[in-house]
């Protein structure tokens, strides 16, 4: 099993679950929760869960989110031996409402999630070696992630980008060291400027991502699942009927289970369509890291037999 990396961001996410989501000068009632979040973190904790103890970098205070965000990725069996703690400082927050059709409103402070220093990036990437995986989003600087995929590529590492949310552009030099590139519709139309409302909007944008010089495409559709380009295979697999309550991980969870199905060797096919699956479930549950799910929960839910995916047992 190879190795994997996550480098991005670390939450502490406040949840209000309500009837209806807020907008201007309307007070809402709802219910409160609070969770260890940030996508980085997500997706390091989904594969985690699935049987891949990953390293993650990211940047965390002395202050009581970051102990608390500290302690969770522990707990969830991540690996944090490149996890940088900068004292005094303020670790990052998210105030998140969740309607009850389970669409939600994210805001978010930062904090240290605002500043990756090289020397850090390029000391976390020291954990792994040849054909190993690494996997970042775009909540973090721009240039941190040219940092990361440059390094990435020199080491020759498999990388996994998530351009979400979309924060700023990268050139055709930067895509060209992405070995998969994983935005969902709005974050496409964004990089491509191409709208996605059906499958051959999402071809066209796939393309063009590939002509920007990413090797694999993977558009993910919400419900509707995902299209792709991988090995210059056109791939388009459905979601399962699922009655979702909190949307607010999905994607997260997408992403650790590429980089999980990947490091257990499934084909680029196979990984997407447990990656659907696992985003999928992920949806049955409140919070993010809590709703990721094992792999005996996805046997459990039936949406997966061991003899379909016998690399993974």
């Amino acid at each position: 099993m190879k190795k994997v990396l996550f480098c991005g961001t670390t939450n502490l996410d406040y949840f209000i679950y309500s009837k209806l989501l807020p907008v201007e000068g309307v007070t809402i009632k709802g219910n409160f929760e609070q969770n260890a979040g940030g996508k980085g973190a997500n997706q390091a904790v989904a594969c985690s869960k699935l049987g891949n103890k990953p390293f993650f970098y990211t940047r965390l205070s002395n202050d009581m989110a970051g102990r608390y965000l500290y302690s969770s990725l522990v707990s969830d069996g991540v690996k944090t031996k490149a996890i940088k703690i900068v004292k005094n400082n303020k670790s990052g927050v998210a105030l998140i409402f969740v309607d009850e059709k389970a669409r939600n409103l994210i805001g978010i402070a930062p904090g240290l999630n605002e500043k990756m220093p090289k020397t850090e990036i390029s000391k976390a990437l020291k954990l792994l070696k040849k054909n190993d995986i690494v996997v970042c989003e775009m909540g973090i600087p721009i240039d941190s992630i040219k940092e990361i995929l440059r390094l990435s590529k020199n080491k020759q590492l498999i990388t996994i980008f998530n351009p979400a949310p979309v924060t700023g552009k990268l050139s055709k030099k930067d895509f060209k060291k992405v070995d998969y590139i994983t935005p969902n519709e709005h974050e496409a139309f964004e990089l491509t400027n191409i709208k996605i409302k059906n499958k051959n909007n999402a071809k066209k944008a796939a393309k063009k991502l590939k002509n920007f010089g990413c090797k694999n495409v993977i558009i993910t559709l919400g419900e509707s699942g995902a299209y792709a380009l991988i090995d210059n295979n056109e791939i388009y697999i459905n979601a399962p009927k699922i009655k979702a309550i909190d949307t607010t991980g999905a994607g997260d969870a997408f992403n650790g289970a590429l980089a999980f199905g990947l490091s257990k060797g499934l084909s680029g096919k196979d990984a997407l369509k447990l990656s659907i699956l696992v985003g999928s479930l992920s949806t049955t549950k409140k919070g993010c890291q809590p709703a990721m799910p094992t792999l005996n929960e996805l046997i459990r839910s039936k949406l997966i037999k061991k003899n379909e995916f016998s690399k993974l047992f």
